[in-house]
């Protein structure tokens, strides 16, 4: 029953022991600047961390997704893309960057390519969730298909059930 603000804790504390114990460990500078990411919101500073990293270990598929979305916060979107494609192309097996590329498209206005993704995401992995209620979502907002929102909503998950009823209240059918 910890808080998030002690997990927070915990995790900065044993990231910092570990930099302590092996400074140049690349995995304890990754974990850092995810810290940098998620829990400070310090957009800037974790990419430069991202980029130490990469400095290390160049190539690294996770570290490169990593960077790519503190770029995409600071509005540095084609940056981003650009990082995401290069992780996608590195692991091309991961639905979560496939869908992490999809809604960074989605955001810059490339409808088609978002959805490519998307649907490539739930090629990968039937069960991504959140990917299908994006795709739902970018057919409802971006083109306005109903139909289409509704067939990609396939499941029981309540994530899924809450989206069904949207789309259903879309068309009416309260």
């Amino acid at each position: 029953e910890l808080s998030p603000e002690m997990l927070a804790q915990q995790s900065q504390a044993a990231m910092s022991a570990a930099k302590r114990l092996q400074p140049d460990l690349p995995e304890a500078n990754l974990a850092m600047a995810f810290v940098a990411y998620r829990l400070h919101l310090d957009f800037n500073a974790a990419v430069a961390a991202f980029d130490a990293v990469l400095a290390a270990r160049p190539g690294d598929a996770d570290t490169i997704l990593g960077k790519a979305l503190p770029l995409r916060r600071l509005g540095r979107f084609e940056e981003s893309i650009a990082a995401l494609q290069a992780a996608v192309e590195l692991n091309p097996r991961s639905s979560y960057f496939a869908a992490e590329l999809a809604v960074t498209l989605w955001m810059v206005r490339r409808a088609a390519e978002a959805e490519a993704e998307f649907r490539r995401a739930l090629t990968l992995d039937t069960d991504n969730v959140t990917a299908a209620r994006d795709l739902s979502n970018l057919r409802l907002y971006r083109q306005g298909d109903l139909a289409g929102a509704w067939a990609v909503l396939q499941g029981d998950h309540p994530q899924l059930s809450m989206q069904r009823v949207a789309v259903l209240r879309l068309q009416r059918k309260d």
